[in-house]
């Protein structure tokens, strides 16, 4: 079964069952239960929608993650002298709110991805020996340091998203 997109009107789901429960029936010269054709057909579509949803799902999220990322660097990087915990955390939510005024990403998504940048920062703080909440850091020792771990896991992402995409295409013919 072949989905393109996501999510689909109840009238097109119905529509995409018959069609497969009446494949199932025509395949057997129709001899055989429909209901169970029709049962069959609604749990393959169960299954690719499911798989579809979740496969846009982490597109928006990997595109989320990588727009609030590159947006909160920018921002950090017109900082003045320092930048404190509060610096960052207005950057990330305005780099956040941006996002979501745009539209076109889902809310669960932005939120994921505003979670693991800020975790990403939090790191590269305590990396520099510092402490979230009560440090005031030169803005060019966070960023070269979150750059630098920031390159390496989106390398790593960006690989193993293409090698579940291929497999998960592989898996469903697409």
């Amino acid at each position: 079964m072949i989905i393109d997109k996501c999510p689909l009107s109840e009238e097109e789901k119905l529509k995409m069952i018959a069609e497969a429960a009446f494949l199932k029936s025509r395949q057997r010269d129709f001899e055989g239960d429909p209901v169970a054709d029709w049962l069959s057909a609604e749990a393959e579509l169960h299954d690719a929608l499911a798989a579809k949803c979740r496969l846009e799902q982490e597109e928006q999220a990997f595109s989320a993650y990588h727009r609030i990322r590159m947006e909160v660097q920018r921002l950090l990087e017109k900082a003045e002298e320092t930048i404190n915990a509060e610096t960052v955390r207005q950057a990330l939510a305005k780099a956040t709110a941006d996002l979501r005024k745009a539209g076109d990403i889902l809310p669960e998504s932005i939120d994921r991805a505003s979670k693991a940048v800020k975790q990403e920062i939090e790191e590269a703080i305590g990396r520099l020996g510092q402490i979230w909440d009560g440090s005031r850091i030169r803005p060019n020792e966070l960023l070269s340091d979150w750059k630098e771990k920031g390159a390496r896991s989106w390398h790593r992402t960006t690989q193993s998203f293409q090698q579940w995409l291929t497999r998960w295409r592989n898996r469903n013919g697409n």
